[in-house]
């Protein structure tokens, strides 16, 4: 799948010539263009009929959020190829932030957020199955770590875990 998101069918046409024999069988622009045009259909025929086996999650757990993740890989593996585009994801996310900023209650907002994370975790090897359980684990490491009081930080500041004996505390929980 990742070969086909990476072929550039004008170059490929531009580079390509009919016959192997010496001389020079450069397509003319006519064929050019029916090459462009057979190869994005040849492309996204085989995209068609690989697309059930993207979707499909058979280790995946009964979870909502497993099945809502692969579906979002295969529509953002689609629509924005499959490299890990980790600058351009880190990017939109604090576009997005910026934009929670000026409006917090706009919770689609909020959505966007999480989809663009959803995003860099499976571009970066996350999978669907793991994502419940790899959230419940990280929540129940954000439980034992010790916090300090709310009451004592100011509301536009992050409150951060603290880190003195925390390695001690994380290996007796």
């Amino acid at each position: 799948m990742a070969a086909l998101g990476t072929i550039d069918l004008e170059l490929e046409a531009e580079e390509y010539e009919f016959r192997a024999d010496e001389g020079d069988h450069t397509p003319t622009d006519a064929e050019k263009a029916l090459l462009i045009d057979f190869g994005a259909g040849l492309m996204h025929a085989v995209h068609d009929a690989i697309r059930p086996l993207l979707a499909s999650t058979p280790a995946a757990p009964n979870s909502d959020l497993a099945t809502a993740l692969a579906r979002q890989m295969v529509w953002s593996r689609e629509t924005f190829g499959p490299a890990p585009r980790t600058k351009g994801t880190v990017a939109h996310i604090k576009k997005e932030l910026k934009e929670i900023e000026a409006d917090p209650t706009d919770l689609v907002e909020w959505i966007d957020v999480l989809i663009l994370a959803l995003d860099g975790y499976w571009r970066h090897g996350g999978k669907p199955q793991d994502l419940p359980r790899m959230l419940k684990e990280k929540q129940l490491r954000n439980s034992r770590r010790r916090w300090p009081d709310w009451r004592k930080v100011a509301e536009d500041q992050a409150i951060e875990h603290t880190r003195d004996g925390e390695g001690d505390a994380l290996a007796a929980a």
